[in-house]
């Protein structure tokens, strides 16, 4: 969904050009109602998408619930570790584990 809106921010100057003479400091009603109108077909869109996706899981709800957490810890993971400060506090562990240690040498217990 994210990259969707990203790519909907890159296609909307191309699709929606501004008019000559404007600075895009006057927004028009008529602007107003298409971004509108682009926001509520984009959610229908991904409420779409998102419906065709989890159809395999429908019918149990055993299997939705279990989705759904898959889904929460994945996205919880993937935030911390695209966190900068984390990057580089694994960056340095590593490191120093590189150089302290000979090579396919394991970890102490």
């Amino acid at each position: 969904m994210l990259s969707f809106f990203i790519a909907l921010s890159q296609i909307g100057p191309l699709l929606f050009p501004p008019l000559p003479g404007q600075d895009g400091k006057d927004i028009s009603g008529q602007q107003l109602d298409r971004l509108d109108a682009l926001a509520k077909t984009s959610d229908q869109e991904v409420s779409r998408l998102l419906a065709l996706e989890v159809t395999p899981f429908a019918g149990d709800s055993a299997q939705m619930h279990d989705l759904r957490a898959a889904m929460r810890t994945w996205l919880v993971d993937n935030t911390i570790r695209s966190n900068a400060a984390v990057r580089d506090a694994v960056g340095r562990v590593v490191q120093r584990r590189r150089t302290d240690t000979p090579v396919g040498a394991r970890p102490r217990t």
